[in-house]
């Protein structure tokens, strides 16, 4: 409510466990599995959360005050 009038938004953007060697010691194998436990059963990729991110730049201009989920449904 504070930054609104400034023009100002507040957006997250909360991944599920993406497919990168960010993690150290998080194999492929942990996040294929976390993955296919969610309802659209696909790898989330550092591309998928970078789309979502970008969207929410350029077509969400009244979107504040929230958290995207890119989990594929995870939090379901």
């Amino acid at each position: 409510r504070v930054l609104g009038p400034a023009g100002i938004r507040v957006v997250s953007v909360s991944p599920a466990a993406v497919l990168t060697d960010f993690v150290p010691g998080r194999s492929r194998e942990v996040v294929e599995k976390a993955a296919f436990t969610s309802p659209l059963k696909t790898l989330t990729e550092a591309d998928d959360v970078a789309v979502a991110i970008m969207g929410t730049i350029t077509h969400l201009r009244l979107t504040t005050g929230v958290s995207i989920l890119v989990d594929g449904g995870k939090h379901l």
